[in-house]
């Protein structure tokens, strides 16, 4: 029932998009929607049928990560009649997912109006709601609810909390200086493989990069579930930004 319900919107959505007017430049990949900045769509990795693509707002930050796949690699009942590239979205703040098959040679902007029609920016984020009903209308999966913020009403005592910062000591990571976990990292074959766990020795999750290359991105997979999401490889602080992804996600 719910994922007729968000079906339905969905559809909705789509209707609303027809009346939009939404200009991609093909050059710097902004997107504006009825005249108005709206977000960026950046081609990144170029594979064979085309290029990854990166969801940013407009303060360039990532969003969501949209990977160019061959639907012919999905087992029959998946990809149906679809033929030809998919994308496989990747939220960056949940790592929730979906799939979307652009019906369309001019595939970027099929892609903007897709993000357009399911709402998805709200106030240059994600919006939790839309997320969901896109995930689900999108034949995703939700690893994550949208968060809700729970509020200290003691005065005497208001709700603090740390931003998370990733500190390396030998192979140990530490959050805020508290022990969080530990690494093993290997190189074979130009492929650098960081193996991840928490701190009571459990694999939570594995991440390849291909060694010396600052434009690939890292490749993530979470152990709990076997989800691969794809995160910007940070040349300066590579390591503690992979560690930060996961933390920042609840894996630890």
């Amino acid at each position: 029932m719910l994922k007729t319900i968000l079906t339905a919107f969905a559809f909705l959505f789509i209707q609303q998009t027809f009346s939009q007017d939404i200009d991609l430049d093909k050059n710097t990949g902004l997107v504006k929607v009825d005249g108005k900045d709206a977000f960026y769509l950046i081609k990144t990795h170029k594979v064979l049928l085309g290029y990854d693509l990166s969801l940013q707002n407009l303060a360039k930050q990532e969003l969501a990560y949209f990977a160019m796949k061959k639907a012919e690699d999905l087992p029959y009942y998946e990809r149906g009649t679809h033929t030809g590239a998919y994308f496989q979205v990747t939220f960056s703040e949940t790592a929730n997912s979906a799939r979307i098959f652009p019906n369309s040679f001019a595939v970027v902007k099929a892609v903007a109006k897709e993000i357009v029609a399911g709402n998805l920016i709200k106030d240059e984020k994600i919006d939790p709601k839309a997320e969901k009903a896109f995930v689900v209308s999108h034949e995703g999966t939700l690893l994550n609810e949208p968060q809700t913020i729970q509020v200290n009403v003691n005065t005497n005592t208001p709700a603090t909390s740390k931003a998370t910062e990733i500190s390396i000591k030998t192979n140990s990571i530490y959050n805020n200086d508290e022990l969080i976990g530990s690494f093993k990292q290997s190189v074979k074959d130009n492929i650098n493989t960081v193996s991840i766990y928490n701190k009571n020795d459990d694999k939570i999750a594995v991440a390849t990069h291909p060694e010396g290359d600052a434009d690939a991105d890292w490749n993530v997979t979470v152990t709990s579930n076997n989800t691969v999401y794809q995160l910007l490889y940070n040349s300066s602080t590579p390591l503690e930004k992979l560690f930060k992804s996961l933390a920042d996600k609840g894996l630890f």
